[in-house]
């Protein structure tokens, strides 16, 4: 696990997106964000075999809450 210390500033003057994952996140939306850091939850997974799209940071949800584990694995095996 990072040391909090260790992203003191590290962003500093970038734009920072925190994306939803609901039906209206376009692959638009998505190419909008290249300019800055992105956080995102675990619905964002799904973007990477869509669009190649991951984000800088992923907030994931305890994997109790996924009907299968087809989700709860992509979730895993991302990047983020």
């Amino acid at each position: 696990m990072k040391d909090i210390n260790s992203l003191k500033d590290k962003y500093k003057n970038k734009k920072c997106y925190i994306l939803g994952t609901g039906p209206s996140l376009t692959k638009e939306i998505l190419d909008k964000t290249k300019d800055g850091v992105v956080i995102s939850m675990s619905g964002i997974v799904f973007a990477k075999k869509l669009w190649n799209f991951e984000p800088d940071y992923l907030i994931s949800v305890d994997y109790k809450n996924f009907s299968d584990n087809k989700t709860w694995n992509l979730i895993k095996s991302s990047n983020a």
